[in-house]
């Protein structure tokens, strides 16, 4: 039986780091490292119930719109089991909204938070070129706009909900960008404590 077991949880998408009840996020976060965590996630509780998981996240950003999805996986798997987040060294950009997806939300000492605002950087039409037609070029343009929008208020409601300010000091935050480090990250209640692995094993 243990076997057996073994042999199915070394199928898992991501080995385990340490215990098969472990996930390591330490890339960018795009479509693929999405489906393949959902994967994971779906693996460790449906099938092997587990009724915790710790996630170990260490990640530099993304795309917002694979992180918003794995956020709102989290979200949705913190009902069924208990979620516990580990922040390895950055909590980049997107990596750091998907961090407030867990249920019990973790940092080291060596832990930055960089938060900024989303609809800085959208590309110029010339900066799409797999399009052929400037009227192609140009609804890529608008529906990026549209969605780094959309991001924007979904971050700035996340950040309210945890930190407490208000939209017009969450937008100030963003706007200039900040860089928080571990003692600030708690102080803003973007995290719950430090991580200890004698005691939250």
């Amino acid at each position: 039986m243990k076997k057996a077991r073994k042999q199915a949880e070394e199928q898992l998408v991501f080995p385990p780091p340490f215990f098969p009840n472990e996930i390591s996020i330490n890339d960018r976060i795009n479509n693929e490292l999405v489906e393949k965590t959902i994967k994971t996630i779906d693996d460790l509780v449906n099938v092997y119930k587990y009724k915790k998981i710790f996630i170990f996240l260490d990640s530099p950003g993304g795309d917002f719109f694979s992180s918003q999805r794995m956020f709102g996986k989290f979200l949705d798997i913190r009902r069924k089991v208990e979620t516990i987040g580990v922040a390895g060294g950055k909590l980049h950009s997107a990596a750091a909204m998907v961090f407030q997806g867990f249920g019990l939300r973790l940092i080291r000492l060596e832990t930055k938070m960089i938060l900024h605002d989303m609809t800085i950087g959208i590309p110029p039409i010339d900066f799409i070129p797999y399009k052929t037609s400037e009227e192609e070029k140009l609804a890529d343009v608008k529906e990026v706009f549209i969605n780094s929008y959309l991001m924007q208020d979904y971050i700035d409601y996340t950040l309210m909900g945890k930190t407490g300010m208000s939209k017009e000091e969450t937008r100030e935050m963003l706007k200039k960008g900040t860089t928080l480090n571990a003692e600030q990250i708690l102080k803003y209640n973007l995290a719950d404590g430090f991580y200890n692995p004698a005691y939250h094993h």
